[in-house]
């Protein structure tokens, strides 16, 4: 479980790329362009997440290679490693979007959701094995991935709403 969690770290290296340009990108345009310039990000990341989750899927022991020759029997959990991964590569992403909205009202209820789905899953499926490790990882990140995408629909309402009143009260 452990070493496999290097192949996350290999992946999260566009994460620096979400803070530095995606932000600045989504919040230079202001709340006419926020809703098409967080669906690019957020559809581009979506885009690189598929794509390293479908090369673990078909080459997974070249992904278990870069871990070591020691580590070649755990080829089969690489694409359970990528998906978490990915996962919560998306959920950063979309967490930094709301950030960059503005709209931050509701962002802590990803924490007692996360952590729900976290007793559920342990009191339900003891973690006795690396699958299910994985599924734990997966489990509570699409809950707290769930939650920053209604957090995320909530702000683009929002913002779309406040410019439709300040069309109108121009007009």
């Amino acid at each position: 479980f452990w070493a496999l969690g290097r192949l996350a770290l290999l992946v999260s290296f566009i994460m620096p790329a979400m803070q530095y340009l995606a932000h600045p990108y989504v919040s230079r345009g202001g709340a006419e362009s926020f809703t098409t310039r967080s669906s690019i990000v957020l559809g581009g990341i979506i885009a690189f997440s598929a794509i390293i989750v479908f090369s673990g899927v078909l080459a997974p022991k070249l992904w278990a290679s870069i871990l070591g020759d020691s580590y070649e029997n755990t080829y089969k959990y690489v694409p359970l490693a990528l998906s978490a991964a990915c996962i919560s590569i998306v959920s950063r992403t979309i967490y930094t979007l709301i950030i960059a909205s503005g709209e931050t009202t509701f962002i802590s209820a990803s924490v007692p959701v996360g952590i729900t789905v976290q007793i559920v899953m342990y009191t339900t499926n003891p973690i006795n094995s690396v699958f299910t490790a994985y599924m734990f990882t997966i489990a509570a990140s699409l809950a707290v991935c769930s939650v920053h995408l209604c957090n995320l629909l909530r702000s683009n309402l929002l913002l779309r709403r406040r410019r439709n009143v300040r069309l109108q009260e121009g007009l």
